[in-house]
Order: C-alpha cells, then structure tokens, then sequence
C-alpha cells in the first residue's frame, strides 16, 4: 500500500489507500503538526493496512521477525528466534490464518513438542521459550491491529522446576584462587571479577578498560563478548539495567591497577 503526504495551510496531512471489499479507496487524515509526525503516522498507517485479514500466521511471523526483530534482538535471540519459527512453529501452525489461531491449537502445539516433536520430545523449560516467542509476537499482532486478542494468554504452558545452583563454599572459593594464583593462570583474575562483582562469563570477556573507573573503584557494566554463528562478537548489553555498575575493592582493585599498568 502506497501513500503520501501534503502540506494543508499550517498543518500536514497524510493521504494512502485501503482495501474495502476488493476495492481501492483513498484515505486522508489531517492535522499534523510537522511534516515528521505525518511522515511517521503515515509508516505507522501503512504498517497497519498492509496485511491482508486471511494472513495465515506463517507469514505473520515472517513479517514480525523482519520489521520487529531484525533491529531490536541480540544476533544469538534473534539466530534462536528464527530456527524455532522455522523448524518448529511454521511447520506445525504456519499454514494457520491468524483469525483461526485459538488457544487449543496452541495447546495441542506444546503438547505435541513434549511428547513428540519429530521424534524428539522436547523439554518443558524449551517449550515454555516456544511459548514466550508465539506470546510476544502475537501481543505485536494486536499493536499492529491485526488481531483483537493474544491467544497465548489462555493457554498453560508447561511449568518449569527451578533447579538449586550449585556454588562453592567459601573453602573451596580459597582453594580454586590459590591454585589459580599459584599456576599464574590466565583465569586469575576474572576468576576473582566473577566472585567478587557477580558478573557473568560474557560480561567478564567484554571488559574493556574504559570501563573501569579507577577513581572512584566501580565497574560499568555495558559491554559482553557472544559467539554467534562461530564468530565471537562484542555487543553492548541488552538493557539499561544491565549497564549496572559494579564496585570493586581491595585486593581486586590492586590487581587491576597492576594488570592495566
């Protein structure tokens, strides 16, 4: 669907085409301020319209992955989201219109992939992703006006038991460092960074040096090494709330002064 907009005396307005009942009929709406606002009401309009009301929620997925996912999740999400899509949901629920998508189908799909899954039954904390991909692509759905409901609310996805991490005590903590030290291993001192501060593996790999503020002895937490399709690739954390900083104190502080120097 194709559209434009014109400048009406003070304000902008845009004008694009709709469907109704086979026909082309041109729409315009007005009253935007800057011709910015119009621009991105007019994408947003566009967006909306272009999906047809039999779209089967193959093609739906296709088009969430390209317009919704591709700019906003991780390569690893992203590369995770499209083999689910592809080998797993499209095959089973793809050739589905999105107006017949109902939560039993739903349910007979986490159903099946417990039980079956092409041979190979998955388990519930997989499924339950599954589960998480179809919620939040179908709430996308329902942004775009291309559906009034999210099916996936009234289904029971398979619960998860939490399983007890298992941690060292503080003998063995001491053990593992001094042995550390003593090999002048490499995993020293991001050994005693993940003990002290709690960051993760990723996180520890993606530590650059301007990220620690030796002044005032804290670590901002803004960057984390992945491996995606073979390659390691460094990419700035997901959220604000994961650019946490991290204090750090005495003999870690010293070791990388140390290490810098």
């Amino acid at each position: 669907m194709r559209g434009h907009i014109r400048k009406r005396g003070s304000t902008w307005t845009i004008v694009f085409y709709v469907d109704v009942n086979g026909e082309k009929k041109q729409k315009w709406i007005g009253g935007f301020k800057t011709k910015k606002e119009a621009e991105a009401a007019l994408a947003e309009y566009i967006q909306r319209n272009s999906f047809s009301k039999d779209i089967t929620f193959g093609e739906f997925l296709d088009e969430w992955v390209k317009q919704y996912c591709e700019s906003r999740l991780a390569p690893r999400t992203l590369r995770r989201y499209t083999e689910i899509i592809r080998l797993y949901i499209k095959p089973k629920l793809g050739s589905i219109k999105m107006k017949d998508l109902s939560p039993f189908k739903l349910q007979q799909y986490y159903t099946w992939l417990m039980n079956e899954g092409d041979g190979l039954a998955l388990s519930p904390a997989t499924v339950l992703y599954h589960h998480r991909i179809i919620h939040k692509a179908l709430e996308q759905a329902i942004k775009w006006e291309i559906t009034i409901r999210n099916p996936a609310d009234a289904v029971e996805p398979p619960s998860v038991k939490r399983k007890e991490a298992k941690t060292l005590n503080e003998d063995q903590a001491a053990e593992l460092i001094n042995y550390l030290y003593k090999e002048n291993h490499v995993l020293f001192i991001p050994t005693i960074l993940a003990m002290s501060t709690g960051m993760r593996r990723g996180e520890i790999c993606g530590l650059q040096w301007e990220d620690i503020n030796f002044d005032k002895a804290f670590i901002s937490i803004k960057h984390q090494l992945q491996r995606v399709e073979g390659e390691l690739k460094l990419r700035e954390t997901k959220t604000p709330g994961s650019r946490r900083p991290s204090m750090i104190y005495g003999t870690l502080m010293q070791l990388l002064c140390l290490k810098k120097e």
